[in-house]
């Protein structure tokens, strides 16, 4: 896996923007799940193309739409601590539905994964570096400034959004924040691990997860069977 991740292409930059593998608690029950009918369909799309400024305007579009939702900022699922918001669920709708590339179970595995690093982070007391934050939002401001290669599919999803550069690169602070502080966990524990791999300790952490589903949209929280063995 490659850890240096200060040299980002653009095309790097939307891809962790967006985007900002699990055993669930015991008292999940089964019935408290409600499948999105619709998911067999998002997975056998064929995937769009990284560079169709159209798809990310449409993307940006149905993300902006989403703060009319009432109750939208609504913890759905806690994990170790860390809250998953409906609007985190339900971006990931967004993205499976118009990307293509993976399931809304795989987004929702991505998410639950990040926040138990994220809660691992935090109970060791660890956090990112604010000079490699600023160096990355630095690179990001020079490249949308420069209208560099690639630029493209971000202002189409910023168009979408309706956001300025500002608001964008504030956005993007906490995106570079979570990615540094992955970063720095991975750092820390690597001299601790001894006859396993760092992926393994992540995996043993989700398996050992406190996972509880509080609440969800309508229609859109997909955890496949295997998540609840």
């Amino acid at each position: 896996m490659n850890r240096k991740l200060k040299k980002l292409s653009v095309i790097s930059v939307v891809l962790i923007f967006c985007f900002s593998g699990c055993s669930y608690k015991k008292t999940v029950e089964r019935n408290e799940i409600e499948m999105y009918e619709s998911n067999e369909e998002m997975s056998t799309q064929k995937p769009i193309e990284i560079t169709n400024t159209d798809a990310w305007t449409k993307i940006g579009e149905e993300i902006r739409k989403l703060d009319d939702i009432s109750g939208i900022d609504e913890t759905a699922i806690m994990v170790n601590g860390q809250s998953i918001t409906k609007k985190e669920i339900e971006t990931q709708k967004i993205y499976a539905k118009n990307l293509g590339d993976k399931t809304l179970n795989d987004y929702i595995k991505s998410i639950i994964r990040d926040k138990v690093i994220k809660a691992e982070a935090v109970r060791l007391g660890i956090e990112p570096a604010q000079e490699s934050i600023d160096e990355y939002l630095n690179q990001v401001d020079m490249a949308l400034e420069q209208k560099a290669v690639g630029t493209e599919t971000v202002f189409a999803l910023m168009e979408g959004m309706k956001i300025s550069k500002k608001e964008y690169l504030t956005l993007q602070e906490k995106v570079a924040y979570d990615m540094y502080q992955r970063e720095a966990l991975w750092k820390a524990t690597e001299s601790m691990l001894e006859g396993s791999s760092y992926d393994e300790y992540i995996d043993t952490l989700i398996g050992n997860a406190d996972i509880t589903v509080l609440s969800q949209p309508d229609d859109s929280i997909v955890l496949d069977q295997a998540l609840l063995d």
